[in-house]
């Protein structure tokens, strides 16, 4: 039973490694502080022992030296590992296939690092610890983490992707170049960084904490109760140390005030939290009509809302949206729709919706469909944004008078996080939005051709060839 053991008298961290019928046991952390204890099988015979002595070999190259343990060992977190290509479709760990660059671990037999009951650090951590002895390529961490330094992806050796299904504190968080997923909320004391444009951050939860703070780069959160540093909202309320002569960012300056558990804010910057989005609708008047429909509606007596339907004398916009709705109905039966197509609603809906005077610009908006365009463009973007606009409770002529600013403003922030806005896209157009004039926005993004062409299949898309 091979084993070693070694030591960095400089960085007092250690390396303990044992070797036993084809499987790895490595212990590494810093002295005198729970260590984290990986298992790793290995399926070729004599893989085990191949790796042991790399590893041995390139610990020795980075200064560490083989002697006895200074310090008593202390296991702490225990490292598992799955095989990509072997983690079931319907399986919580799925969702790692979902994240930038997951998709590659189907193929072969790659390796993803499991902690299967959190991850707790005593100091500050870095991803890069899974990555620098290349036994594997991503992390799952089923469970929280709670880090009481810093907690970082800084260095240029990384697993990826990092899908952390629980909730994540530490005294600050950095990230860089890894595509990394926290299904939970994340809270730190300090500040959530961000730099670099290769690599994304994702939290589908809230952030709290002193500073969100991004240079370039791909974060995103369901809620943000701290405020907000990045190229679009300007860095206006940090320490001038840590802009350059551009007014920039200084990313070495950043991460100096990180690792020193310095505040970035300027000597009495307050932040009021945003209020919170209030969607109000625009509903249609309350005429004798729509009295008559709702009482009628109140007592389930949907023979009675076709029958005044029927006999309403001057059809209306107000008409074909409560005839329009009893004809989509699950309660209406189908000799009810019957006697709708026979005054043609359908065919008015048609007409009324190419007749609907379109709203060209975001100024002459209407204040609901401004408070849309606005969180669409707000720090948080993406799940957050989609959550709330799902529940807008926008009419359906309020949809359709605002939809080249809708529709172009969807389009556009579909492009920047693709997939995340479809849901809304769909709601557009069920609701009766034009896709005119956004062909060509259509046209760039497969999903959306598919999405457009099944609700509007009479849309002629332009030519591939001549976009």
């Amino acid at each position: 039973m091979p084993e070693a053991y070694l030591e960095h008298p400089a960085l007092c961290e250690y390396f303990e490694i044992t070797e036993s019928d084809n499987n790895l046991l490595i212990r590494r952390g810093e002295l005198g502080l729970p260590c984290l204890v990986f298992h790793v099988p290995f399926v070729t015979e004599g893989k085990a022992i191949v790796q042991f002595e790399r590893l041995v070999s390139v610990w020795q190259e980075k200064g560490f030296i083989s002697s006895t343990a200074s310090l008593p060992i202390v296991d702490g977190c225990h490292v598992h590992m799955l095989v990509g290509a072997d983690i079931c479709e319907e399986s919580l760990h799925a969702k790692i296939f979902d994240i930038a660059g997951g998709e590659r671990l189907r193929e072969g037999r790659k390796r993803v690092f499991h902690i299967r009951n959190g991850l707790t650090i005593d100091g500050d951590f870095d991803f890069e610890v899974f990555a620098d002895m290349g036994l594997g390529s991503a992390v799952i961490v089923d469970g929280g983490v709670r880090v009481t330094g810093v907690l970082s992806q800084l260095s240029y050796t990384y697993p990826s992707p990092i899908l952390i299904f629980g909730d994540v504190f530490a005294h600050s968080f950095a990230h860089r170049d890894s595509h990394l997923t926290i299904e939970g909320n994340l809270t730190v004391d300090n500040v959530v960084y961000g730099e670099y444009n290769d690599g994304c951050l994702y939290v589908n939860g809230e952030v709290r904490g002193l500073a969100w703070i991004s240079q370039d780069h791909d974060m995103d959160a369901v809620k943000l109760v701290l405020p907000i540093f990045d190229d679009e909202n300007e860095y206006e309320g940090l320490d001038e140390s840590l802009l350059d002569e551009e007014d920039g960012l200084d990313t070495d300056r950043v991460r100096e005030y990180i690792s020193n558990r310095k505040s970035p804010l300027i000597e009495g910057f307050k932040y009021e939290p945003p209020p919170a989005l209030v969607f109000k609708t625009v509903p249609l008047a309350a005429s004798a009509l729509t009295t008559q429909m709702r009482a009628l509606a109140a007592r389930d007596d949907t023979e009675g809302m076709v029958d005044l339907l029927e006999q309403f004398p001057s059809p209306n916009e107000e008409w074909l949206v409560l005839a329009h709705s009893r004809l989509i109905a699950p309660s209406s039966t189908e000799a009810q729709k019957q006697r709708l197509h026979k005054l043609r609603v359908s065919e008015a809906a048609e007409r009324a919706r190419s007749n609907v005077t379109q709203v060209p610009t975001f100024a002459e908006s209407a204040p609901e469909v401004k408070n849309l365009v606005k969180t669409m463009d707000g720090a948080g973007g993406g799940a957050r944004t989609e959550k709330l606009l799902l529940q807008a409770p926008l009419d359906e002529l309020t949809l359709l008078r605002h939809s080249n600013v809708l529709m172009v403003n969807v389009l556009l922030k579909n492009m920047d996080f693709p997939g995340r806005y479809l849901g809304l896209l769909e709601r557009l157009l069920k609701n009766g939005a034009h896709v005119d004039g956004t062909e060509s926005l259509v046209y760039m993004q497969p999903d959306v051709v598919t999405l457009v062409k099944q609700h509007r299949p009479a849309v002629k898309l332009l030519d591939r060839k001549k976009t």
